[in-house]
């Protein structure tokens, strides 16, 4: 019930917290709480803003909402048409008025990196299920025998693996995928495929894995910080 009050997507500028106002506000902080906690310090450090379903919350239930977030390390987007219009200027003129900033610069991120969405999962993918994404996806659950996930770009799980996964579905073969268990029936990266192996010690150690493309094949192995730069 939690996870219809209150849901969480990513853009590629923040956190899109929406929220179902029809609940109860007690209600609604509850869920808001068990939501953010879920993700283990997950969103630490992500900006956000909230997505109310109608304009029934109140700034002070707003800035209760925000301090919430904050306790887990999330960071307000300050709404710039709100501050415009609270100091009694036009919205055109307060932006104009504003420092022209130079883009930032992330070191070993392109600019379609960047600009990718990333989609952020809280359940587990059932047998006969099949979701598509545009852009990355972080799946907090387990994909299931007889489910398949496909994206066009990366897909992390923090679960196991064992349907069907399909990253850089639009040909990126620099795309990867990263598991805790990753056990999957088949496993794709752009228009490369491979099945799953008859033996994997891996599995048995539950350590996490990652699966990449390495002179036209799909490789997978541990998952290191030095799997993922080579992956990148």
């Amino acid at each position: 019930m939690n996870q219809s009050i209150v849901t969480i997507k990513g853009t590629p500028k923040c956190l899109v917290i929406y929220i179902d106002t029809q609940f109860d506000f007690s209600e609604i902080k509850a869920a808001l709480r068990k939501h953010i906690s879920h993700g283990n310090g997950f969103f630490k450090g992500a900006k956000f803003k909230f997505q109310p379903s109608s304009d029934t919350l109140t700034s002070e239930q707003c800035k209760k909402l925000e301090q919430i977030c904050s306790e887990y390390g999330l960071t307000p987007i300050i709404d710039i048409s709100t501050i415009a219009m609270e100091s009694g200027f036009p919205e055109e003129k307060y932006f104009k008025a504003l420092p022209v900033k130079e883009p930032k610069k992330f070191l070993g991120l392109s600019d379609t990196e960047l600009q990718q969405q990333n989609h952020f999962i809280y359940k587990s993918i059932r047998n006969g299920e099949k979701l598509a994404f545009k852009g990355n996806v972080i799946l907090l659950g387990d994909i299931n025998p007889g489910s398949e996930i496909v994206a066009t770009g990366n897909i992390i799980v923090m679960g196991s693996v064992k349907g069907i996964v399909h990253a850089g579905a639009e040909g990126d073969l620099n795309s990867f995928i990263v598991a805790s268990i990753l056990d999957p029936l088949q496993i794709r990266i752009g228009s490369l495929i491979a099945c799953k192996p008859e033996k994997n010690e891996s599995i048995k150690n539950h350590t996490p894995e990652i699966a990449r493309v390495d002179k036209d094949q799909i490789i997978i192995s541990p998952y290191l910080t030095s799997a993922l730069s080579k992956a990148n």
